[in-house]
């Protein structure tokens, strides 16, 4: 055994709880908080397929990144995020024990990348749509276009 281990996970996910963001006591840093929604496709023994999804929190210590993390993380976009697993465990309200695992992005050496942003894509068809009416100018070729192209 060699000794040298690490940890590191990288998901790939739709944003299903919107980013939160808490200010340390520190003042200048914060931590933003969402979740991740994946999904796994299997078959059964028996021939059934089942769609499992598992939802992810996500924790980023990053100052690099929180900002634009608070800016594109909506509900519906599809990102992709590198941290490490880490496991806490806090008493709740009823004074009972609850287990936490957590997808963490440290200061240094997470990641968090958008894939497809669906609210970004909307708004693109919309602006489209608006430019472009059926009928308008566009669609007609230049009045000093020239038919007799040789090729």
């Amino acid at each position: 055994m060699s000794g040298i281990t690490f940890n590191k996970v990288i998901l790939e996910g739709y944003i299903s709880k919107e980013a939160k963001e808490y200010r340390t006591q520190q003042g200048d840093s914060s931590i933003v908080r969402f979740a991740l929604a994946t999904s796994e496709r299997y078959k059964k023994r028996n021939g059934d397929q089942v769609d499992e999804s598992h939802f992810h929190n996500v924790v980023s210590f990053s100052k690099f990144l929180n900002a634009f993390i608070i800016k594109t993380a909506r509900t519906g976009n599809l990102v992709r995020v590198e941290g490490n697993l880490k496991y806490r465990t806090y008493k709740n309200k009823e004074d009972k024990e609850v287990n936490i695992t957590e997808v963490v992005i440290p200061m240094y050496g997470g990641s968090y990348a958008i894939i497809k942003d669906k609210h970004d894509m909307a708004q693109r068809a919309a602006a489209d749509a608006e430019e472009r009416e059926p009928g308008s100018d566009d669609d007609k070729a230049p009045a000093d276009f020239d038919d007799d192209i040789p090729f």
